[in-house]
């Protein structure tokens, strides 16, 4: 490019501006991202009824192995990277692969046995995947429905999920960008959480400090290749039912428990910035991290990426009631609706989240 032509944003295009400004400051640039994945899967399904049959039927068993590999790349156009533009990026690539086995056993331990023994199936399964990226992981689950009469289903699971981190989280090509935060160090928000006096302290900004809260902050958006995988355990627990006397009726009440541990989560630039001082254990070193200050002590630059929780929790309750019936009793008594014969299907469903924790801090684990 040449020498910098001033642009004149006020006006029609053509009347206050040169050819040669409009020149300078406008552009077009090409970008080029190509995402492949490459998938090789072998299921196989069968049953024991050939050999053995527990009371309530043939054992059922489900086994699988998958591999799977992704990769992402991103080609910029050579006069944005060499920085001729706000928008500073760089060409990047980034992938990973991953291969899995699985198998799951299903359970019928008996079924119209004796009297409140109406049937128990049993279901417990297996995962197991080694990730270029995060290693070798495994995931299970039990669970098992009871029947001690046709109308009343009791059933329950328990589980343990991981999930590695997926290609946009990991390695997202890095973009810049533009902020408005407000910073916790200043005099006029440093009393807005009891932690930020002792944590602006420690990282050198003396008392009195007011910052430029105004200024638009120069950072950056990346995915993050040293993320570690989630990791959940979850249960669930309800009731099925299915009155005897009300046909076509179902009413379900199901209670769910889950903890995410190193939840994966992209983070706002101020919740940057607050995480690094909002720590009653210190600053914390995860989010610290993503930031910086000029000589002057004002913050000058925040890279928002994908980073690992402490840890999320939540339970609750959901209720379903479902209620189908057939319409032609009522339809074909007039003329005008004789050609109205389906079914009718009313649904209610309510949901009551009883927590909902996030502890987004790894240095202080325990605060919410």
């Amino acid at each position: 490019p040449g020498a910098c032509v001033p642009y004149n944003p006020f006006g029609l295009p053509g009347t206050v501006n040169s050819a040669a400004a409009l020149a300078y400051s406008f552009g077009n640039f090409a970008t080029d991202d190509t995402l492949t994945q490459q998938v090789a899967s072998l299921n196989a399904n069968f049953d024991t009824s050939r050999f053995f049959n527990l009371q309530g039927g043939p054992i059922g068993i489900a086994v699988g192995a998958e591999y799977r590999k992704e990769h992402t790349k991103e080609t910029n156009d050579p006069f944005v990277i060499a920085g001729n533009t706000e928008n500073l990026v760089t060409n990047s690539a980034g992938g990973y692969h991953v291969s899995e086995g699985y198998i799951e056993v299903n359970l019928p331990v008996f079924k119209d046995f004796a009297p409140l023994l109406q049937e128990l199936t049993l279901d417990a399964a297996y995962r197991g995947a080694d990730y270029s990226t995060v290693g070798r992981v495994g995931a299970y689950k039990f669970s098992g429905d009871y029947k001690p009469v046709n109308w009343l289903t009791v059933r329950t699971t328990y589980s343990r999920a991981i999930r590695a981190p997926n290609i946009t989280e990991a390695f997202l090509p890095t973009s810049s960008g533009f902020f408005n935060i407000t910073d916790p160090c200043s005099t006029e928000n440093i009393g807005s959480n009891v932690n930020y006096a002792k944590n602006c302290a420690a990282a050198g900004i003396p008392a009195g400090f007011n910052a430029n809260t105004n200024a638009s902050i120069v950072g950056q958006s990346s995915g993050n290749p040293n993320l570690e995988p989630e990791k959940s355990i979850s249960y669930t627990g309800g009731l099925v039912f299915q009155p005897p006397i009300v046909p076509g009726l179902a009413i379900t009440l199901d209670y769910y428990s889950i903890k995410i541990k190193n939840a994966i989560s992209l983070v706002a630039a101020q919740d940057v910035i607050n995480n690094c001082f909002g720590s009653s254990a210190g600053l914390d070193p995860n989010f610290c991290s993503l930031l910086t200050r000029g000589p002057d002590q004002n913050i000058n630059f925040v890279n928002t990426t994908y980073v690992n929780a402490s840890k999320l929790y939540t339970d609750g309750y959901t209720l379903q009631a479902t209620y189908s019936t057939d319409v032609s009793p009522l339809t074909q008594n007039w003329k005008v609706t004789l050609g109205l014969d389906g079914r009718m299907t009313v649904n209610l469903q309510a949901d009551y989240v009883q927590h909902l924790r996030n502890f987004p801090l790894q240095n202080n684990p325990s605060q919410v």
